[in-house]
């Protein structure tokens, strides 16, 4: 996906707010190295809209599917993250469904 296609995808948002929580879930738990959204690379910001895609496409998703067992070994910050992510795009894709 282009950086134009990507733009214009309707899970961009979704996916920038979602990050934003996760980068604030891991800060406030000391870890400060997750970097603002502008300054992620292109394929740093397709992998968040792709996983934010994923979550919202298929609802029985969880981060430890989504990422595998890789989750049950990362540090605690980071994995709060991951969690956080995951919960903001479920959150958010369910209030745009409410009628």
């Amino acid at each position: 996906m282009t950086m134009t296609e990507q733009t214009a995808s309707p899970y961009l948002p979704v996916a920038r707010v979602a990050y934003e929580v996760q980068r604030t879930v891991e800060a406030s738990q000391g870890d400060h190295r997750t970097p603002i959204w502008e300054a992620l690379t292109e394929a740093q910001q397709q992998t968040a809209v792709a996983r934010t895609q994923a979550y919202i496409d298929s609802p029985d998703m969880t981060p430890v599917t989504a990422i595998g067992p890789t989750a049950y070994s990362m540090g605690a910050s980071e994995r709060a993250g991951v969690y956080a992510f995951y919960g903001a795009v479920r959150a958010i894709a369910q209030e745009q469904t409410r009628e």
